[in-house]
C-alpha cells in the first residue's frame, strides 16, 4: 500500500518549541521507498509529514517507517526530523534487548551533561551488552567482537568502528592521566548508534524483505 492516504490528517510528535509531545496539524504529506547507504529498501514505505504544532504553531517535519502493507503508517510514533532537538535526536526507534536498551539511555543522559569518560563507559557496556546478546557465554568486549566478526555478525567496518570505541573505553575505564574528549565521546556515539541500527532494524529488516519475496517467487 503507498496510498498517501495512510497518513492520518493528524499526529503526535515531539515539539521543540513547547518541549514535549504534541498533537500536529498534518499541512503535508509523502510516502515514499526509504532509501538508505545508495540503496532502496523495497517493501518498505517512510512516511513523511509536514505539520504545525496545535499548541504553538510551529511547523515540525516528521517521520516514520512501515512495511507496504501496513495500513498504520508503520504503527509507531513518528520520530521529528525538524527541527533538531538535542533530547530527541538520540532516541532509537526500534526495539532493543534491556541491557543494551539501559546502558545506551544512560550513555545519552551522560552526553547531554558533557560527562564524557561516564558516556564513553557505557557505550562500551552497551557494546558489551550486544556481544553477550549474540552469545551470552563472551567475558571480554575483544572476544566477543572478534568472534562476531569471525562468524560475519559484524562487517570489517563494523568490527574497526567498535573496536576504536572498545579501546576509547578503557581510556575512559581507568584512572590515568588521559581522559575521553568531547568530540571522541559524541563520535563514539553515533558509531554505537549505526551498530545497532545496522544488527537489530536494518538486518532483521531486510531478513523479513527476503522472506517474503522468497514466498512471492513461490
Amino acid at each position: 500500500m503507498r496510498d498517501i492516504d495512510v497518513i492520518p490528517e493528524t499526529i503526535a510528535a515531539y515539539c521543540k518549541h513547547c518541549e514535549g509531545h504534541r498533537v500536529l496539524d498534518v499541512k503535508g504529506r509523502c510516502v515514499s521507498t526509504p532509501y538508505q547507504d545508495g540503496n532502496y529498501i523495497n517493501g518498505y514505505c517512510e512516511y513523511t509529514i509536514l505539520g504545525a504544532c496545535e499548541e504553538c504553531g510551529q511547523p515540525i517535519v516528521a517521520q516514520n517507517w512501515g512495511a507496504e502493507a501496513d495500513s498504520t503508517h508503520g504503527g509507531k510514533e513518528f520520530r521529528t526530523i525538524y527541527p533538531i532537538d538535542e533530547k530527541t535526536a538520540r532516541k532509537i526507534q526500534f526495539d532493543l534487548p534491556a541491557t543494551i536498551s539501559k546502558s545506551y539511555d544512560d550513555a545519552v543522559k551522560c552526553e547531554q551533561t558533557e560527562a564524557w569518560n561516564p558516556c564513553i563507559v557505557m557505550i562500551g557496556r552497551a557494546l558489551e551488552a550486544v556481544a553477550k546478546d549474540y552469545n551470552p557465554k563472551i567475558k571480554t568486549i575483544s572476544t566477543g567482537l572478534k568472534k562476531m566478526h569471525a562468524e560475519g555478525v559484524i562487517s570489517n567496518e563494523l568490527f574497526e568502528w567498535a573496536n576504536e570505541i572498545r579501546i576509547l573505553r578503557n581510556i575512559g575505564a581507568h584512572a590515568t592521566e588521559e581522559d575521553v574528549e568531547e568530540v571522541d565521546a559524541r563520535e563514539s556515539l553515533d558509531f554505537l548508534q549505526a551498530i545497532l541500527e545496522t544488527i537489530y532494524h536494518l538486518r532483521p529488516m531486510f531478513q523479513k524483505m527476503k522472506e517474503r519475496r522468497k514466498k512471492d517467487r513461490k
